[in-house]
């Protein structure tokens, strides 16, 4: 890569601020969880006896809920529209926020493999540092978001309450559909021991945060271990290390179950 590409597409600018904002929506997200597993401070329309065939209904039928033919099924959350819409805009937009920051990753992304990006920590440590943490964060807010077992009910009813409200849908059911939040993005990344590096000083960074860039970059492109010896070396240093990755918080990753879960589904 050629210094004037980087400068004139300001990568390292752009890692920095989708580092920093991608701390935000992982905060947010994990407060979402918290709230909604906790039935004292859940939103309360989700523990109301009266909602729950309207619950259960949207969940069914998400993301394709035709509000204007399902008045029988959706009488209760007609009702409460206004609070509805009241307490939930702001999970709502935590949402969303997820969606365009997966957007502008991916766009990062795409932008770094076409200007052909050589990463070597050795080389240029925080450029490549903030590549690695970008894809650690990511995946930790893709990861808490499918943890938020209300996380549809929370999109279909607010939705609902919208058009019911102001006639007309907020977010399209194809958008939601397109936007595959759960995916994850398989990218390549150069890693290093963290145990038995002799080209760099190791108190720079910690035993933990390149655990996370090993074990969660090596999930995400596994091909790398069959057909890297190097790779697979750091791989199994990794998981004789920590049991638990910390996404954030008390949030974590379990390491040997994730594994052995996604690697026990392909196939040779």
């Amino acid at each position: 890569m050629s210094l004037t590409s980087a400068y004139q597409h300001k990568l390292a600018e752009k890692l920095t601020i989708l580092n920093d904002r991608g701390q935000g929506v992982l905060i947010r997200m994990y407060n979402i969880k918290k709230t909604c597993s906790d039935p004292k401070s859940k939103p309360p329309f989700l523990l109301e006896k009266s909602m729950e065939s309207s619950l259960k209904y949207i969940n069914k039928k998400f993301p394709n809920i035709d509000v204007r033919n399902s008045t029988q099924h959706l009488g209760p959350v007609h009702r409460e529209k206004s609070e509805i819409i009241r307490f939930l805009t702001n999970y709502y937009q935590s949402f969303v926020d997820v969606m365009e920051f997966r957007d502008h990753v991916y766009e990062l992304l795409n932008t770094i493999d076409a200007c052909q990006c050589h990463f070597d920590i050795n080389l240029n440590f925080d450029f490549t540092r903030s590549y690695l943490d970008l894809i650690v964060t990511y995946t930790s807010v893709i990861l808490l978001l499918s943890r938020i077992e209300d996380r549809r009910v929370l999109i279909g009813v607010y939705n609902c309450a919208h058009e019911m409200l102001h006639g007309h849908r907020n977010q399209g059911a194809e958008q939601w559909r397109s936007a595959q939040l759960l995916s994850l993005i398989s990218t390549p990344a150069a890693m290093i021991n963290p145990a038995n590096s002799d080209t760099m000083a190791c108190e720079y960074l910690s035993v933990e945060v390149m655990e996370r860039w090993i074990v969660i970059g090596f999930l995400l492109c596994h091909g790398c271990l069959n057909s890297n010896s190097q790779c697979q070396k750091l791989w199994k240093l990794c998981l004789q290390g920590s049991l638990y990755i910390t996404l954030i918080r008390e949030d974590v990753l379990q390491v040997h179950k994730v594994t052995e879960d996604l690697f026990s589904g392909l196939k040779g």
